[in-house]
């Protein structure tokens, strides 16, 4: 029986295996489990994620030789963890998996996983790892156990082994504790027990969880922990593409429900969606659809209106954005209105109390204090100064087929509908440029820009086709 100091235990002292070669057929995917997209990102990466913010440090990764190089590429993003991979050439079971991995473990600690399930929480590395004298499983009570393996115990409740599904009776079968396939052990004992595993099994598989009967058989205390009904689904793995989609929404509900009971106002929990990092102020609301990615960071009393996308975007306090917007990489200002139906590409900067209105789109676009652009226009390429006007269909044409022009329009402009600048241009303070104006060269401050064919009036006129003798006058010229 292996022994050791509980309070020399730590997370530091503790290697994460994690048993990613799975093939995943059952997803209908031509690559491993791990990689499937859950929440906005791999599974792989939402475990590696969860492991940086605790304090271990090691972590082996199982894979199939075909994907090492892949799993490689993904180890590289994460300098701050030590990732050792393994191969398991035929998947030969979890037992046989774990095997693989041993070879490289050099911490006294380590902790099994599954590579598809997304959610394990810090508090089951830590239950698992902190303390950890022999061997600890992380078991749940399940409403439907299907699929899993039933946790076998005595009339003493002492744990006695893991029976996986396949192999039990009709009355192991009824039994709702099973098996998350988080075990964590001493190296020592894998390194003595885990040759000891048979496959005499319906599926002639080395069944990690065969170890719990050769420690019970060995007179070896297990330790254990069953979580409770609402953490269950954190564990839960995911085999086919209907599990993935159940995993997502309970995580988009965990997380709307955090964010309810911190203050935001959530009008849907059921329909919202954080595919990555959101951090919000005093009374922000979010209606339905919303989808955020990256990190987003909203301030106090903003409302994000319904079917909006925020990607790695900073917004400030009192900002409308009404709904059907979307806004990637950039910076809205205190008191700004965006939407609906804008689109806010990146480095987009929208100053204080400035607005962009429906169907205008922005890129590399800055928008100073007050100004606004409201209806139909292309402003990428553009720095905008203060109390601005751009009218409807103001167009910004920066490319000339090789290269992105970068113009200037700066305080109290005022642009009429439907021009055109052809960049690169200045437009200096207080300048008016007329509607239906094609700019190409600077104009001045305080000055009318106008630049457009005079119209041309002919009376008496006939469509074509009712014409039957030629009876128009001689075209008139309107002055301007």
């Amino acid at each position: 029986m292996s022994q050791c100091d509980p309070e020399s235990t730590n997370l530091s002292t503790s290697t994460i295996i994690i048993l990613a070669a799975g093939q995943g057929r059952r997803m209908k995917s031509d690559g491993p489990k791990a990689f499937e997209i859950v929440c906005g990102e791999r599974i792989i990466d939402h475990q590696l994620r969860t492991i940086c913010q605790t304090d271990i440090q090691q972590v082996i990764i199982v894979v199939s030789p075909q994907y090492r190089r892949d799993f490689s590429e993904i180890a590289k993003e994460y300098p701050q963890l030590v990732i050792k991979l393994a191969e398991q050439a035929t998947p030969l079971g979890t037992g046989h998996a774990v095997q693989q991995a041993l070879p490289l473990l050099s911490t006294q600690n380590a902790m099994v996983v599954l590579g598809d399930v997304p959610f394990i929480p810090v508090s089951v590395y830590e239950n698992a790892l902190l303390n950890l004298q022999t061997c600890h499983i992380t078991t749940a009570i399940y409403e439907n156990p299907d699929g899993l393996g039933r946790i076998i115990r005595d009339d003493k409740d002492k744990l006695l082994c893991i029976i996986e599904h396949k192999d039990c009776n009709s009355a192991q079968k009824t039994v709702r504790e099973a098996n998350t396939g988080i075990i964590a052990a001493k190296r020592d004992l894998l390194e003595k027990f885990l040759p000891k595993i048979q496959n005499n099994n319906q599926q002639q598989e080395y069944y990690l969880t065969d170890l719990i009967s050769l420690f019970v058989n060995h007179e070896i205390e297990i330790q254990s922990n069953i979580l409770t009904k609402s953490e269950t689904w954190s564990v839960q793995g995911c085999n086919t593409i209907a599990e993935l989609i159940t995993v997502e929404r309970q995580q988009q509900r965990a997380r709307a429900e955090s964010l309810i009971q911190s203050g935001v106002k959530i009008q849907d929990p059921n329909r919202f969606d954080c595919r990555g990092e959101l951090i919000c102020g005093k009374n922000v609301t979010i209606d339905i659809n919303v989808i955020i990615e990256g990190q987003v960071i909203i301030g106090d009393h903003t409302t994000i209106g319904p079917s909006s996308i925020l990607k790695n975007v900073t917004i400030g306090k009192n900002v409308n954005v009404k709904g059907f917007s979307h806004i990637e990489s950039s910076r809205i200002e205190d008191h700004a209105t965006i939407g609906p139906f804008a689109y806010c590409r990146e480095q987009t900067h929208i100053h204080e109390s400035a607005e962009i209105g429906c169907f205008v789109e922005t890129k590399n676009t800055t928008l100073g204090k007050k100004s606004k652009a409201k209806h139909l226009s292309y402003i990428g390429n553009l720095t905008i100064g203060e109390q601005t006007n751009i009218g409807a269909g103001v167009i910004h044409c920066n490319y000339d087929g090789h290269t992105k022009h970068q113009s200037i329009i700066q305080n109290h402009v005022f642009l009429g509908a439907n021009s055109s600048i052809i960049g690169p241009i200045h437009i200096e303070n207080h300048a008016t440029v007329a509607a239906g104006t094609t700019i190409t060269k600077n104009v001045a401050k305080k000055s009318l820009a106008i630049a457009r064919a005079k119209q041309v009036q002919i009376n008496n006129w006939r469509p074509k086709q009712s014409r039957t003798q030629t009876t128009v006058e001689t075209p008139v010229t309107v002055e301007e």
